[in-house]
């Protein structure tokens, strides 16, 4: 097989016609002949392990582009993502009571054999998969059942498990057994009571608790999402699901504890109103003094025809005879309680109880499987490469958008990267971008053309309506306003000398910073010359000028921002919401006339538009470059 006819990884196929092509006929003739299990699997297992590894440089090299390209044979760099796996799950020991496993608690990992002295010996990969649906089994019901479960961690090394080797279902803690144990029933948190409406009062708001002795065995926070089985005591054969670890910080001699759920099973021969739904809380009732009365609160967490399954959290299922479920305080499905199959109360005692946690496998009998591979699981490459340029991932960006954003080069430092990214943080909004020695920021200077009769700061300026007649005028250019004295037949004499300060934004008005001369009306003929272009501009009309707006951008400079520095004018927004206040506007009992004050809430929209537009800028300009934002609904000059 010729090498360049290869692309992509190296299958085990591609590397025995490699081997075959590459060694003598009369020596791998035998060899294959004989097969498996008679010398050619030292060869095909070489094979297979080879290509592993070929897939795996394929898959990292691969992974290192940004995007797609005609020689790709693997899937680009992609973002963090976590293998997801079906589950199937069943047992047989305690067939006679409810088994509830809660998602995210219970955990299964790979399971292979490595090799032994006398055999495989079973070996723990370290992959675990936790189980993202809750599962509960009914008296009598063994399974199996189907449920998905997810790697701990994301990377493709969890798509690797073989079917049938997620099997081990983790046993932290079990084993661990005593007596002397006190169980009590303790004041819980306040619960809301859906039924009423209302908080619950003292006593439904009691939780079982097994405070250990304290002596060698007590509970460990592992224990949590296992059984409790109770061998001796007031509650001897009964079995509760730990649900909360209770530390060693109670008295001298009293050791660490478990928050307790017994799990109540019973069958309802009738069903009102809606169905219930899995997974919401529900309302145990019993007869109190001949009266309707709540007495717990748990989770229903199995629903199978007839027969229901209650976590019981809170109170007491004593002498239950309805089960319900609210909404906003009204009942929605009632159902009454008809057969108790497995009772959920446990009897107070103290120093006489002796427990033990159940195994899964030795007691329960769990059996886990997996019948096809992991998948979906995958390295965050791209989030890697993108932190390499400095470009982290932004909240609910997808791979997509993510992988164009760091494909693209960066459009920074530039000023008109600048102006680019005011575009699109403010779209069709006017702005106004000054730069220190653009012209629209001078900053303070003392007569920076020389001594020319100019005044003190060099900030004098003159503002004509008119046309521009030819050329084009260049900011900072020499400029000159020139008359013919007598008109249009006399010489042509220089009124006023100065500097080109650029046109009006949005208009034709022309700004003349004037180094010599004086304020003139012009009258018609008047021009205005640009010395180092020939440009030509007709006065027609003097503006007032409004020297405070003209003289705002001639400020001082510090050290840090006389050579690198930009502002940037926005307008006033009134965008969105303004949130809980008083009054709006400026006319409300709480304002000071004009000004609208404190009461007045806040335009989250803008403050939002504003806060994207700063994230935009920050992030183009140039390192070590400061800048200001400034409300302006001025022209830009």
């Amino acid at each position: 097989m010729p090498l360049d006819s290869l692309q992509g990884p190296l299958t085990a196929a591609d590397l025995q016609a490699i081997w075959e092509g590459a060694v003598d006929r009369s020596y791998r003739e035998p060899l294959v002949a004989a097969g498996e299990g008679r010398g050619f699997e030292a060869y095909t297992q070489a094979f297979e392990q080879i290509a592993r590894a070929s897939l795996a440089v394929d898959r990292s090299t691969q992974q290192m582009y940004l995007q797609p390209w005609s020689g790709q044979s693997g899937d680009p760099a992609a973002g963090a993502s976590f293998a997801t796996v079906e589950l199937t799950i069943s047992r047989q020991g305690y067939a006679g009571q409810a088994l509830f496993l809660k998602a995210g608690l219970f955990v299964v990992d790979e399971l292979q054999r490595d090799h032994g002295r006398r055999g495989g010996v079973p070996t723990n990969t370290g992959r675990r998969y936790v189980l993202q649906e809750d599962v509960a089994l009914l008296p009598g019901e063994c399974g199996p059942v189907t449920v998905l479960a997810r790697a701990d961690r994301p990377g493709m090394g969890y798509n690797n498990p073989l079917p049938g080797s997620i099997s081990l279902a983790e046993n932290a803690g079990t084993g661990l057994r005593n007596s002397g144990a006190t169980v009590a029933l303790v004041p819980g948190a306040s619960v809301f009571d859906p039924t009423r409406g209302m908080q619950l009062p003292p006593v439904p708001a009691l939780e079982y608790v097994l405070q250990a002795a304290d002596s060698m065995d007590m509970p460990v926070p592992s224990n949590v999402g296992q059984y409790v089985l109770f061998t001796a005591g007031a509650n001897e054969g009964s079995t509760a699901l730990a649900q909360q670890f209770v530390p060693p910080d109670g008295p001298a001699g009293q050791g660490s504890g478990l928050v307790l759920a017994p799990i109540l099973t019973f069958e309802s021969y009738d069903v009102q109103f809606g169905p219930f739904v899995v997974g919401n809380p529900v309302s145990i009732l019993a007869l109190v003094h001949s009266l309707l009365t709540l007495v717990g609160v748990g989770t229903l967490v199995a629903v199978q025809g007839s027969k229901f399954a209650v976590l019981l959290l809170q109170g007491t299922a004593a002498g239950a005879v309805k089960l319900q479920q609210s909404q906003d305080g009204r009942p929605v499905s009632i159902a009454s309680v008809d057969v108790v199959l497995q009772a959920a109360e446990l009897t107070p005692e103290v120093g006489t109880a002796a427990w033990r946690i159940l195994d899964w496998a030795r007691d329960w009998q769990l059996a886990v499987t997996n019948a096809a591979q992991p998948s979906g699981g995958n390295l965050g490459m791209l989030d890697l490469l993108g932190a390499e340029r400095d470009l982290p991932r932004q909240n609910s960006e997808d791979d997509t958008d993510y992988r164009e954003r760091v494909w693209n080069l960066p459009d920074v430092v530039s000023p008109n990267a600048i102006r680019r990214a005011l575009n699109l943080a403010l779209v069709d909004l006017p702005w106004c971008y000054r730069e220190v020695s653009n012209g629209l920021l001078p900053g303070i200077f003392y007569d920076r053309e020389g001594d020319e009769g100019g005044d003190f700061y060099d900030d004098d300026s003159l503002l004509w309506f008119g046309t521009v007649l030819s050329g084009s005028f260049e900011q900072g250019d020499r400029v000159r306003y020139l008359r013919q004295v007598p008109a249009s037949t006399g010489p042509w004499c220089c009124l006023a000398e100065g500097t080109y300060g650029g046109l009006l934004a949005g208009s034709t008005a022309l700004r003349f910073v004037r180094r010599s001369g004086q304020a003139i009306e012009p009258v018609a003929g008047d021009l205005v010359l640009d010395l180092a272009t020939g440009a030509v501009f007709a006065p027609t009309t003097s503006i007032a000028n409004d020297y405070a707006a003209i003289r705002r951008w001639h400020v001082y400079l510090d050290h840090s921002t006389f050579r690198g520095y930009f502002a940037v004018e926005v307008p006033r927004l009134n965008f969105g919401e303004f949130g809980l206040a008083y009054d709006y506007g400026a006319s409300g009992a709480y304002d000071a006339a004009p000004f609208p004050d404190g009461y007045d809430g806040y335009p989250a929209g803008t403050a939002a538009v504003y806060g994207k537009l700063w994230a935009r800028l920050d992030k183009v300009r140039a390192g070590g470059v400061l800048f200001d934002l400034f409300l302006s609904d001025g022209p830009c000059i």
